[in-house]
């Protein structure tokens, strides 16, 4: 009887820790439910904008195009992915000031950790990451905005690169050439010249994925003695929205292409094959995305545009962050403290 009751207990805790099935159609992640799932809620084929009619009251995120916060640049935590990173700006601040914040979804922990960002932001193992400032040059710090220091001091202005997956590398990139450093911020070779490639990540601790100016493809880079290997035949958009999963070889790539379809579409580097994976909605401005290696979601900054007068020019915007599935399935908004 004993056992009979602990079973029924065990079986009510875990149903009660699971998240409301009519919150999603489609399961998030087989193994975990995580802490944005239940923040956050369904995106409809529609803009969301639609939802609150008339734009006589403006509320939360909701607001003009002159409204309160623009975002970029979203990042996960690699050792965690309930924590991401992303850039704040005022719009009505000096252009070019700009604000790196942290945010856990578990916690609701929010909090500003510099407000020296120019461009570019990644986040690496170890807790380190990795930024442009408002000097051009490439900047390291933790996440509470620590132990920071200037890793580059070049002429040419600078564009923090990614940490290989253990976090021992990153590089850094600029007119001058493509630099790698270890993990504490001692450079350790560098290659003059960013023609004819474009650095995108690492597929491993070794080598680094770019893509060729030219012929539009993705080459594999060894970092230590710059060997360069062509990876497939099919090109593509050489600055489009893109996101790597190493674990797959593939990239997701937002865009339109001719006659296509603007949405979302992922192209396996390996098979030279690519997929159609998910239609956006046009008000759907998306603008720097991350994959989670941990959770297998991409996150996107989203910025829903809906013209109200469109003689009058009165534009309306909704900043959030637009999450799914590696599959492109289970499309979620996040929106982000204000």
């Amino acid at each position: 009887m004993v056992k009979t009751f602990l079973i029924l207990l065990s079986l009510m805790c875990v149903l009660g820790c699971r998240k409301d099935p009519k919150l999603s159609d489609l399961p998030i992640n087989d193994q975990e439910i995580y802490c944005y799932d239940e923040s956050s809620h369904l995106a409809n084929d529609d803009p969301i904008l639609k939802e609150v009619g008339n734009f006589d009251v403006l509320e939360g995120p909701y607001g003009t195009l002159l409204g309160p916060i623009y975002t970029s640049y979203v990042k996960f935590n690699p050792e965690n992915a309930e924590q991401i990173i992303y850039v704040k700006r005022d719009s009505g601040a000096i252009p070019g000031a700009e604000e790196i914040w942290f945010y856990d979804f578990c916690s609701k922990e929010s909090r500003m950790i510099s407000d020296d960002h120019l461009y570019s932001l990644s986040w690496g193992a170890g807790d380190r990451i990795l930024y442009s400032g408002t000097d051009f040059q490439v900047h390291m710090m933790n996440s509470w905005g620590e132990e920071l220091q200037q890793v580059t001091s070049s002429s040419e202005p600078q564009s923090a690169g990614q940490f290989s997956p253990d976090g021992n590398f990153f590089y850094t990139t600029g007119i001058d050439g493509l630099k790698i450093f270890d993990k504490t911020g001692n450079q350790i070779k560098m290659y003059e010249g960013l023609r004819p490639f474009i650095a995108q990540d690492w597929i491993d601790n070794e080598h680094l994925i770019v893509i060729d100016y030219d012929t539009q493809l993705y080459q594999s880079l060894k970092w230590d003695n710059g060997e360069l290997i062509t990876l497939h035949s099919e090109p593509q958009c050489l600055m489009c929205i893109q996101a790597y999963n190493r674990e797959a070889n593939s990239m997701y790539i937002i865009e339109q292409r001719g006659e296509e379809v603007y949405g979302l579409y992922s192209f396996d580097i390996a098979k030279d094959q690519r997929t159609f994976l998910k239609a956006l909605h046009i008000s759907y401005m998306l603008s720097t995305g991350d994959y989670s290696h941990e959770s297998k979601k991409m996150i996107f900054n989203l910025n829903e545009v809906w013209w109200k007068d469109s003689v009058a020019n009165e534009v309306y915007i909704r900043r959030s962050m637009l999450m799914m599935n590696e599959n492109a399935t289970n499309p979620r908004i996040v929106d982000l403290p204000h």
